[in-house]
């Protein structure tokens, strides 16, 4: 018997536990059961996540090689036209 909610005179709420003729092994092992189910989702919730990350971790750099590449050669025209100004006022 699941839980069920039944009603005393008073009008209040009172629960029954689970089918009174399981011992408290069967219980455990139920429990036990639940705890490895729910452990086993934690497991592929956080390589999912992890996994998730890496990808990201991957695009950030990328992106930064870019942006890198970008600096770098907008510096050397800044150089060049900077050594050009200089040749042409001596």
């Amino acid at each position: 018997m699941e839980n069920t909610v039944f009603a005393d005179a008073t009008g209040s709420k009172k629960r029954r536990g689970r089918n009174t003729n399981c011992n408290s092994d069967e219980a455990q092992k139920r429990r036990l059961e639940k705890n490895r189910e729910s452990a086993k989702e934690s497991r592929k919730r956080k390589k999912q996540y992890m996994s998730n990350l890496e990808i990201h971790n991957r695009t950030l750099l990328k992106e930064k090689a870019k942006l890198m590449r970008k600096i770098n050669a907008l510096e050397e025209r800044e150089r060049l036209n900077y050594l050009s100004h200089v040749d042409t006022v001596d």
